[in-house]
Protein backbone atom coordinates (compact mmCIF):
# COMPACT_ATOMS: atom_id res chain seq x y z
CA UNK A 1 0.00 0.00 0.00
CA UNK A 2 1.26 3.44 -0.87
CA UNK A 3 2.21 5.89 1.83
CA UNK A 4 -0.28 8.71 2.40
CA UNK A 5 2.23 11.36 1.31
CA UNK A 6 2.80 9.55 -2.01
CA UNK A 7 -0.93 9.44 -2.67
CA UNK A 8 -1.27 13.12 -1.82
CA UNK A 9 1.60 13.98 -4.18
CA UNK A 10 -0.04 12.01 -6.99
CA UNK A 11 -3.35 13.80 -6.47
CA UNK A 12 -1.65 17.21 -6.43
CA UNK A 13 0.29 16.32 -9.58
CA UNK A 14 -2.96 15.45 -11.35
CA UNK A 15 -4.79 18.67 -10.46
CA UNK A 16 -1.99 21.25 -10.32
CA UNK A 17 -2.59 22.57 -13.86
CA UNK A 18 -6.36 22.86 -13.45
CA UNK A 19 -8.03 26.16 -12.71
CA UNK A 20 -9.95 26.66 -9.47
CA UNK A 21 -13.35 25.82 -11.00
CA UNK A 22 -12.08 22.53 -12.44
CA UNK A 23 -10.35 21.69 -9.16
CA UNK A 24 -13.62 22.23 -7.27
CA UNK A 25 -15.36 19.84 -9.69
CA UNK A 26 -12.70 17.19 -9.04
CA UNK A 27 -13.12 17.61 -5.28
CA UNK A 28 -16.89 17.21 -5.60
CA UNK A 29 -16.43 14.10 -7.73
CA UNK A 30 -14.07 12.57 -5.17
CA UNK A 31 -16.51 13.38 -2.38
CA UNK A 32 -19.39 11.81 -4.32
CA UNK A 33 -17.42 8.65 -5.06
CA UNK A 34 -16.33 8.36 -1.44
CA UNK A 35 -19.83 8.89 -0.03
CA UNK A 36 -22.01 7.12 -2.60
CA UNK A 37 -19.90 4.51 -4.32
CA UNK A 38 -17.31 3.40 -1.80
CA UNK A 39 -19.76 3.59 1.10
CA UNK A 40 -21.75 0.77 -0.50
CA UNK A 41 -18.74 -1.53 -0.35
CA UNK A 42 -18.51 -1.35 3.43
CA UNK A 43 -19.71 -4.50 5.14
CA UNK A 44 -23.18 -4.14 6.55
CA UNK A 45 -23.71 -0.77 4.88
CA UNK A 46 -27.35 -0.10 4.20
CA UNK A 47 -28.60 2.41 1.63
CA UNK A 48 -29.81 5.74 2.96
CA UNK A 49 -33.36 5.36 1.72
CA UNK A 50 -34.62 8.39 3.62
CA UNK A 51 -32.96 10.76 1.16
CA UNK A 52 -35.45 9.51 -1.45
CA UNK A 53 -38.52 9.59 0.79
CA UNK A 54 -39.79 12.98 -0.35
CA UNK A 55 -39.84 11.76 -3.95
CA UNK A 56 -42.64 9.34 -3.15
CA UNK A 57 -44.98 12.16 -2.17
CA UNK A 58 -44.54 13.81 -5.58
CA UNK A 59 -45.72 10.81 -7.57
CA UNK A 60 -49.04 10.71 -9.38
CA UNK A 61 -51.50 7.94 -8.48
CA UNK A 62 -50.50 6.04 -11.64
CA UNK A 63 -46.78 6.30 -10.77
CA UNK A 64 -47.55 5.26 -7.21
CA UNK A 65 -49.39 2.17 -8.45
CA UNK A 66 -46.44 1.20 -10.67
CA UNK A 67 -44.06 1.72 -7.76
CA UNK A 68 -46.14 -0.51 -5.49
CA UNK A 69 -46.23 -3.24 -8.14
CA UNK A 70 -42.44 -3.06 -8.53
CA UNK A 71 -41.92 -3.32 -4.77
CA UNK A 72 -44.19 -6.36 -4.58
CA UNK A 73 -42.35 -8.06 -7.45
CA UNK A 74 -39.00 -7.36 -5.83
CA UNK A 75 -40.09 -8.93 -2.54
CA UNK A 76 -41.31 -12.04 -4.37
CA UNK A 77 -37.89 -12.65 -5.94
CA UNK A 78 -35.59 -11.52 -3.12
CA UNK A 79 -34.60 -15.04 -1.99
CA UNK A 80 -34.21 -16.54 -5.45
CA UNK A 81 -30.82 -17.56 -6.72
CA UNK A 82 -29.82 -16.98 -10.30
CA UNK A 83 -29.24 -20.11 -12.33
CA UNK A 84 -27.42 -19.90 -15.64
Amino acid sequence: MQAQSTIEKRLIEEIKELDQEETEKIIKMIHFMKEEILKGKQKGAKPDIMKYASMLGDMSSEENELFEQAVQRKSIFKNRKLEL
